[in-house]
C-alpha cells in the first residue's frame, strides 16, 4: 500500500508543477479540460489490460461522482496556482486532503496500528510545513487563495473517498467513469463562464504531460487504497507537495526554505511509521 501511495504522491504532485505552470499560459478551467481529454485517451488505451473481468455500472457510479467533485477541486486548485497564491491554496489544499478521508476511514470502523497512527500525526504537520510560504514583499501573508485551497482540499478528499468505495476488482474502470463525468462537467462549466475551451488550441506538451501523470496518479491512489486503509493512503498520497516544491526548487530555481526541509524529513519520518506498522 505504502509504494502505491508514495508513487501516487509523487505523480500528482509532478501533474500539479506541470499543470500550475500551464495555467499561467493558459485559464485554469482550460488546462483541466484539456488535461482529462488528454488522460482519458490514455485511459482507454490501458484498459483493455488493467481493467475488469465484468464492467459494474455501481463502480462506474461511483467514479463518475468522484470525477465530477475531483474535477471541480482542480479547477479551484490550478486557479490558486495561476494566481500565484500557492502560500495559502497549497497548505489548505493538501491538509484537507488528508483529512477528509482520514475522518471517513475513522467513521467506519478502522484503526490503524499505534505505530501507522503516529506517523499520522507526524505527516499531517509535514504537509503544512512542505507547503508553507515567506510572507510577501510587504510583510504579510497572501490569505486571499484560502476559499480556493480548502475548496480544493475539500474535493481533492471526497475523490479518494468515493472511488475507494469501488469494487476491488474493477481495475480502472471506476476512472473511465470518472472522466466521462468530469470532461463534460469542466465543459458545461467553461461554458457557464462564458470561457469557451478549444483543445488543439490550448493543448501543449506541458498540458499533456500534465494530463498523462494526473490519471497516472488516479490509478495508483486506487491500487494503493485498494491494498490498505483509506486512513492512511490518503495521508501518505497527501503529500503530493513535497515533489511539487522539489521540482520547483530543482526547475524554477526556487529557494528550499528550513521549514521545507523539516517538512520533507518529518514526511519520511510518517511514511517509513505507516509502512512499519
Amino acid at each position: 500500500m505504502v509504494a502505491f501511495a508514495v508513487l501516487s504522491a509523487i505523480t500528482y504532485g509532478s501533474a500539479d508543477f506541470l499543470g500550475g505552470i500551464a495555467s499561467k499560459r493558459h485559464r485554469a478551467i482550460a488546462v483541466v479540460a484539456v488535461s482529462q481529454m488528454v488522460g482519458f485517451v490514455l485511459l482507454l488505451v490501458l484498459l483493455p489490460f488493467l481493467g475488469p473481468d465484468r464492467y459494474r455500472l455501481a463502480d462506474f457510479a461511483w467514479g463518475a461522482a468522484a470525477g465530477v467533485v475531483g474535477g471541480a477541486g482542480l479547477i479551484f486548485f490550478y486557479r490558486g496556482l495561476s494566481t500565484g497564491r500557492m502560500a495559502v491554496v497549497a497548505p489548505l489544499s493538501a491538509v484537507m486532503t488528508a483529512l477528509v478521508p482520514l475522518a471517513f476511514g475513522l467513521l467506519i470502523g478502522e484503526r490503524p496500528s499505534t505505530l501507522a497512527g503516529v506517523g499520522v500525526v507526524a505527516a499531517i504537520p509535514a504537509i503544512a510545513l512542505i507547503t508553507r510560504e515567506r510572507a510577501d514583499e510587504h510583510g504579510e501573508n497572501r490569505s486571499t487563495g484560502a476559499l480556493d485551497g480548502f475548496i480544493a482540499g475539500i474535493g481533492f478528499g471526497a475523490f479518494f473517498v468515493l472511488i475507494s468505495r469501488t469494487d476491488p476488482n474493477s481495475g480502472l474502470w471506476p476512472l473511465v467513469g470518472a472522466r466521462t463525468a468530469s470532461i463534460p462537467f469542466t465543459l458545461l462549466l467553461a461554458a457557464g463562464f462564458r470561457q469557451p475551451i478549444k483543445p488543439f488550441r490550448e493543448l501543449d506538451t506541458t498540458v499533456a504531460w500534465a494530463g498523462v501523470l494526473d490519471i497516472a496518479a488516479n490509478g495508483l491512489y486506487l491500487f494503493a487504497v485498494r491494498s490498505g486503509l483509506i486512513s492512511l493512503a490518503s495521508v501518505v498520497t497527501s503529500l503530493y507537495p513535497a515533489s511539487t516544491i522539489i521540482l520547483a526548487r530543482v526547475v524554477l530555481k526556487e529557494q528550499m526554505t528550513a521549514a521545507r526541509l523539516l517538512g520533507i524529513v518529518l514526511a519520511l519520518v510518517g511514511i517509513a511509521l505507516i509502512a512499519t506498522g
